[in-house]
């Protein structure tokens, strides 16, 4: 029970970890994505004033979907971790019943 404790800590932390690096990495793009929506270009008319660039957005998307894909698994090894805590403190229980038995 300890060692697969340690797991699900180990994997938690090894999750969190990736959700922070993706966070970071997200809030990134948001702020080149700022700093480049306003480009000065010489238009038809040759005046030069600020027009907003169209960016993709298929890389904000991508890196959306794996943001979410590292919080639902986060979700899930937190509910696993739950789950293992109960079962074990259960199982815990059930010994010390055994014992009183005895």
């Amino acid at each position: 029970s300890t060692y697969y404790s340690k797991i699900l800590e180990d994997m938690t932390s090894k999750l969190q970890e990736q959700q922070d690096c993706l966070d970071n990495k997200l809030q990134n793009k948001v702020t080149e994505a700022t700093n480049m929506e306003i480009d000065l270009i010489e238009d038809v008319s040759g005046r030069d004033h600020p027009v907003a660039c169209n960016l993709g957005n298929g890389d904000k998307e991508f890196q959306l979907k794996k943001l979410h894909s590292a919080k639902a698994k986060l979700d899930d090894v937190i509910h696993q971790k739950t789950k293992l805590m109960s079962e074990n403190s259960e199982v815990g229980f059930a010994r010390m019943d055994s014992c009183i038995a005895a």
